[in-house]
């Protein structure tokens, strides 16, 4: 396994201990207990930072950041080790088989399933978790393989009316019916490296002090990385019910009339968005560079009647990418609601860099 922290050099493992005690150092503001308060995102945001990460947080899928082809999940929690590592849809039943051990086989192979789609869409090699344990007026850092779970080695432990306990031999796993969760059990006890925490005794006025005189504190006032506009389109249709439409966007392939490529789709570019930021693409069949997750970069266009969707240029390069290599369906079988969902994720998010060139990347929006 390849271990981030323990291979950046001293200078940035020194950045990123002393910013997070820094961020951790106001954690009075939320809290009078002795445990280090700071938020996930936070520390997101600083191993991005320090460790010259790409930030996959916004994107609704296994891992949080990128480094070359190493996906990272990233993770802050109080000193406990069942922490959740996978989120169902709760309106679905995925253990009602009657079966126990089924039920574990199968929320596993959801499991495993978001890891194939994250390291098919984003070219990931190796997976890790970066985690901070947060313990009284301590933090600590550390790293393990984020791992597939072994289907074929499952074995339940415990079942109640809440849920199960299973292990594949190598890890150990909770599901809740509840919640439709899985949670896994971390190593609390062989951190990379563990610090202590002060805490700032008047929080409120040191960051008045910092807005006020303009004063940096370690560095952390330098900017991050432009804001750059979004647009989130939905991957499904809510007309009569939530779906996947079987003869227009993932499965234009499947629409009527001439005879088309196997790999032929669009991304849906409703009406109320194309009136609401008018501006965001081209016009129409005007190309753009449009960057895949995988760091590829295809043409594609505004098209369609009144500009109703974004195809790639030619129109076969955005499903055969979708389609063949990150979903591995076979040709002439059709993308539905419950295959997004069981992959958790629904809609892409385009971001506008500069003119005529974006990226589109994976997330999750509501269906109510």
């Amino acid at each position: 396994m390849t271990y981030i922290f323990c291979n950046a050099t001293k200078d940035i493992r020194h950045t990123y201990v002393h910013q997070l005690r820094a961020m951790s150092s106001i954690s009075s503001l939320f809290s009078d207990n002795s445990t280090p308060y700071i938020d996930y995102r936070i520390v997101e945001n600083l191993f991005c930072r320090c460790f010259d990460a790409e930030n996959l947080s916004r994107a609704c899928v296994a891992i949080d950041a990128r480094i070359d082809s190493t996906g990272i999940g990233i993770k802050t929690f109080v000193d406990s080790p069942f922490q959740k590592i996978a989120e169902f849809d709760k309106k679905r039943s995925y253990t009602d088989t009657g079966d126990v051990v089924e039920d574990a086989k199968r929320v596993s192979e959801l499991r495993n399933e978001r890891l194939d789609f994250s390291k098919d869409a984003y070219a990931i090699d190796d997976f890790i978790y970066h985690y901070v344990v947060r313990r009284k007026n301590s933090l600590a850092i550390h790293e393990c393989p984020m791992d597939y779970i072994d289907i074929e080695q499952i074995e339940v432990t415990k079942e109640t009316e809440k849920g199960f306990d299973f292990t594949d031999g190598r890890n150990k796993f909770k599901f809740s019916r509840s919640k439709s969760t899985i949670l896994e059990a971390f190593d609390l006890n062989h951190p990379l490296y563990a610090f202590d925490v002060k805490f700032i005794n008047d929080p409120i006025q040191a960051i008045m002090d910092v807005y006020y005189n303009e004063i940096t504190l370690d560095g952390l006032s330098n900017q991050n990385s432009p804001d750059y506009p979004i647009l989130i389109l939905p991957l499904f249709s809510k007309k009569g019910s939530v779906h996947v439409p079987e003869r227009s966007g993932l499965n234009q392939w499947n629409a009527s009339g001439r005879k088309r490529d196997y790999d032929e789709i669009y991304i849906p570019y409703p009406i109320e968005e194309r009136r609401r930021v008018p501006e965001f693409f081209p016009g129409r069949d005007v190309p753009f560079d449009l960057e895949l997750p995988n760091r590829e970069t295809i043409s594609a266009k505004v098209c369609q009647d009144g500009g109703k969707a974004i195809m790639s240029n030619p129109n076969k390069d955005l499903g055969r990418w979708l389609l063949r290599d990150v979903l591995h369906l076979e040709e002439g079988t059709l993308v539905t609601m419950e295959l997004l969902d069981n992959l958790g994720v629904n809609a892409v998010v385009f971001t506008k860099k500069e003119k005529g060139k974006y990226s589109i990347d994976f997330t999750n929006v509501e269906t109510d």
